[in-house]
């Protein structure tokens, strides 16, 4: 059953958000749609969901864009995906999930936002798909560094080793401890004081509910023992040179889970980016910092619009 649609109450008052439900490759996708204009997708990490943009979207919707953010498969309250390659150089998943969203949408053109695994997505289809992407913002991207962090490997390890294999993953969801969920939550904070409860409520509940085994299948299939697998830098980093799009990428110089330095390799990669660090923020910077990330966001749409006559 969905929950109603958490925002800033003075965001209500003024920007109506609609959580709705569409039905895409035979799955229910939740989705949140508010504003209208130029629209910016945007897309979580792993483990997250919808809301990790709940201060980008009134935002967004305020000075004149239309901000959607879904709940990728197997998150939130999306349905799974059944055994499928994510990022299969071939025919890659997610690309075909996004290809059939903006479909759905009736979106010709849009400006995508990804963190994290979101980030990554945004790439691959940027790649696959240029035609339809006018901007591309990266929030501390996954698949440039070669670190994985502790909580990662723990969380996509837990499922068969803490509880062992023959249980169903059900079982193994509800017995995740709320002592590791909240502590990966925190990790992506710089400061863990400022964790809302309703984050740590909701991953809990998400994670318990099946995203910890999304989670672990998106792992396995991204990362070797120390960061991306080989395979996937050598199909996809050549792919990224070739990107044209402006670009912007935002950092938290406190991230411990996808580490700043990252953005140099980033940067060497994809001809143009530009990179805004932001001081006293981890990896969730959009939810830690929300006014400055705002304000970068909307300088980087601001001084890099399309063709008014481009089609949406």
């Amino acid at each position: 059953m969905s929950r109603p649609v958490r925002i800033r109450e003075e965001a209500e008052t003024s920007r109506r958000v609609e959580g709705r439900f569409l039905r895409l490759q035979g799955r229910r996708v939740r989705l949140l749609d508010a504003g209208e204009g130029e629209p910016v997708v945007l897309l979580h990490g792993v483990g997250g969901w919808a809301e990790h943009w709940r201060d980008v979207i009134p935002a967004l919707a305020s000075a004149g864009y239309r901000a959607l953010a879904c709940d990728l498969p197997g998150f939130g309250h999306s349905e799974a995906p059944d055994a499928v390659q994510y990022f299969d150089p071939a025919d890659p998943y997610y690309v075909r999930f996004l290809r059939e969203l903006l479909d759905a949408l009736g979106l010709t053109r849009v400006t995508l936002v990804g963190h994290s695994l979101g980030g990554a997505i945004s790439m691959v289809s940027t790649a696959c798909m240029p035609q339809r992407v006018d901007r591309l913002v990266l929030v501390a991207p996954g698949g440039f560094g070669d670190l994985v962090p502790t909580g990662w490997r723990a969380l996509s390890a837990s499922m068969a080793a803490r509880f062992g294999p023959r249980l169903p993953p059900a079982a193994l969801c509800s017995l995740l401890p709320a002592r590791m969920v909240h502590g990966i939550v925190r990790s992506n904070f710089h400061d863990p004081a400022q964790v809302p409860p309703w984050l740590l409520e909701d991953a809990l509940s998400f994670a318990r509910a099946g995203a910890a085994v999304e989670v672990t299948r998106v792992l396995r299939q991204l990362l070797g023992g120390r960061g991306p697998r080989g395979e996937l830098k050598e199909a996809w980093h050549p792919k990224f040179a070739e990107l044209r799009c402006p670009t912007l990428l935002v950092w938290g110089r406190e991230d411990r889970t996808v580490p700043c330095e990252h953005a140099d390799v980033a940067r060497s990669l994809i001809p143009g980016a530009r990179l805004e660090l932001i001081d006293e923020a981890g990896h969730l910077v959009m939810l830690e910092q929300q006014e400055r990330f705002a304000q970068v966001l909307m300088g980087f749409l601001g001084a890099e619009s399309p063709d008014p006559g481009t089609p949406h």
